[in-house]
């Protein structure tokens, strides 16, 4: 079979269209398909940190699920479009779990040392827009405490 010069033409089209269409997904500059980076740098009173971001439904269902450790100085950042008093689960966790919840750059609430078994919704006691899950005991050990500053130049 002999491809004519039109298809060739039409799969040339086809090619150009895949490509622009893959173009403005990847770099839409449109704020309501802004992806916050998967990875941030951040510190927490004095102390350095490296956090995954979620914010979407599903990434936060999962969370850290399934996962068998995290590294000292690496945490799970959920992002909440608003403040609230948002409902937290240990749903498949394999490790027990600090959790800051943090309003606007200040840590309001603290939930240390959560047994991965704990069968109850965690949430703070003051409205936050950001949950930080760290490895348990990390808050007594880096001396985190309610009103220190949560700054990244990522978010």
């Amino acid at each position: 079979m002999e491809l004519k010069v039109k298809d060739y033409i039409f799969i040339g089209l086809v090619i150009i269209c895949s490509v622009l269409f893959a173009y403005q997904k990847l770099f839409n500059s449109n704020d309501e398909n802004k992806v916050i980076p998967y990875h941030i740098t951040a510190t927490v009173g004095n102390t350095a940190i490296r956090a995954d971001v979620v914010q979407t439904q599903e990434e936060m269902h999962k969370g850290l699920g399934g996962i068998e450790s995290m590294e000292e100085d690496k945490g799970m950042l959920f992002i909440h479009e608003s403040p609230g008093r948002h409902k937290y689960v240990m749903r498949g966790l394999l490790f027990d779990l600090d959790i800051i919840f943090i309003r606007d750059g200040v840590v309001v609430d603290i939930a240390k040392s959560v047994s991965k078994k704990y069968q109850g919704k965690i949430e703070g006691g003051d409205d936050y827009n950001y949950v930080l899950e760290m490895n348990a005991d990390w808050v007594r050990k880096n001396n985190i405490k309610i009103g220190d500053q949560f700054i990244s130049e990522d978010l």
